[in-house]
């Protein structure tokens, strides 16, 4: 038994030590992919003002086909560069409260157009999945993109079949999501599969394994970075032969307990922002409002507990630790523990948190977040915090 349970220890240190490696990866080449597509748009931008500059100075129609004809080439690097963007988490979301069964039934007609005659597309909506946040038109291009992947890998017909349903996830137990409630939307085909090694890259920018001129390779590593961007994660399971399952991981939204098909109205919490960096404090209280949360607002420690003292309904409290006037974030956050200790609490710093700890001590009680911060960061670590 000693040894099982050693061999069995073994082997989940390699998974998480495999599910790390992948995570930091996957975040590397977003970061380099994301300063790429920037620089690249800054120079779209001055070849596109400039061929306006001389469209309006060239009167042969020779030269004006040639322009627009450049014009369409910068339109078309331009979309590459979102489709950059997209896979760096770096695009804007529109964030709403959905059912996912609602979502795939409302789009599920487009999905079937795009799957062909030849391809049998099977839905199963999942009994009461619970709502999450998520960018509902930039979910249905993902679900597109799948759909479109599946049937490209099945030419001569075969089947798809879209599953949404609720899950508890254990630590470790996908990437480096943490413990908790998520809705999982696998994609499934009975297609040609994936050899071990392919489906190792199937989400790196620009690899594929189309023919030249029918694929990017941006598709599936614009669905990871989206769905990252949202708090969640993507598993591909496939077998060269055997077909491919996509597995989509979504936490559930914080403070619902919905299984009805029709979701209305905001999330009910109300956090209380604390920052006195002026233009950072409306920043975070537009990225809380994003997200159905009332906002309240204070720029300094004094100011935060006046409002814990007078309301009662305040649900989360999100507090830089460096401020002026005295009581800094952790005060406040101790002292609101021992006022408020049904209050979840998250602190925020640029400095890291093996400093902070060394010079104010204990800090496990409150969830943590590192400046900057990106949405599903922040997702994360409001499931985290207590």
């Amino acid at each position: 038994r000693d040894v099982t349970e050693r061999k069995q220890a073994a082997e989940a240190l390699e998974r998480a030590n495999a599910a790390l490696f992948q995570s930091q990866k996957m975040e590397s080449l977003g970061q380099l992919t994301g300063g790429v597509a920037h620089d690249f748009n800054n120079l779209l931008a001055v070849m596109s003002n400039g061929l306006d500059v001389l469209s309006l100075r060239v009167l042969d129609h020779a030269d004006l086909r040639m322009l627009e004809t450049m014009q369409r080439a910068v339109a078309r690097g331009a979309a590459l560069t979102q489709q950059l963007l997209s896979f760096a988490r770096q695009q804007p979301l529109k964030v709403e409260k959905c059912n996912l069964n609602a979502v795939i039934r409302g789009f599920e007609a487009v999905l079937r157009r795009a799957a062909d005659g030849i391809i049998e597309l099977e839905v199963r909506p999942g009994p009461g999945p619970r709502p999450v946040l998520l960018d509902v038109a930039r979910f249905e291009s993902a679900l597109l993109n799948l759909v479109v992947n599946s049937r490209d890998a099945m030419p001569e017909g075969g089947k798809i079949v879209i599953a949404v349903g609720n899950i508890e996830l254990g630590e470790g137990a996908v990437g480096t999501l943490a413990a908790g409630p998520y809705v999982r939307v696998s994609v499934a085909d009975t297609g040609s599969g994936m050899p071990p090694e392919v489906a190792a890259r199937a989400f790196d920018p620009f690899f594929t394994t189309k023919d030249v001129g029918k694929g990017s390779g941006l598709g599936l590593s614009q669905v990871y970075g989206f769905i990252a961007q949202s708090g969640g994660d993507v598993l591909i399971r496939s077998e060269a032969g055997q077909g491919t399952v996509v597995s989509i991981y979504l936490p559930v939204a914080r403070g619902t307990s919905g299984d009805a098909d029709t979701l209305t109205g905001p999330v009910l919490d109300t956090v209380l922002v604390v920052e006195d960096e002026p233009d950072l404090l409306e920043a975070t209280a537009a990225l809380f409002r994003s997200l159905g949360y009332e906002v309240l607002t204070a720029s300094n420690g004094s100011e935060a507990m006046d409002a814990l003292g007078r309301r009662d309904d305040i649900h989360v409290l999100f507090t830089d630790i460096v401020m002026p006037r005295g009581i800094d974030g952790i005060q406040l956050a101790r002292s609101t523990r021992d006022l408020r200790p049904d209050v979840r609490i998250v602190l925020a710093s640029g400095y890291p948190l093996p400093a902070l700890r060394a010079e104010h001590g204990h800090l496990d009680d409150f969830a943590f977040l590192h400046k900057p911060y990106r949405l599903a960061d922040l997702v994360r670590t409001l499931g985290m915090a207590t």
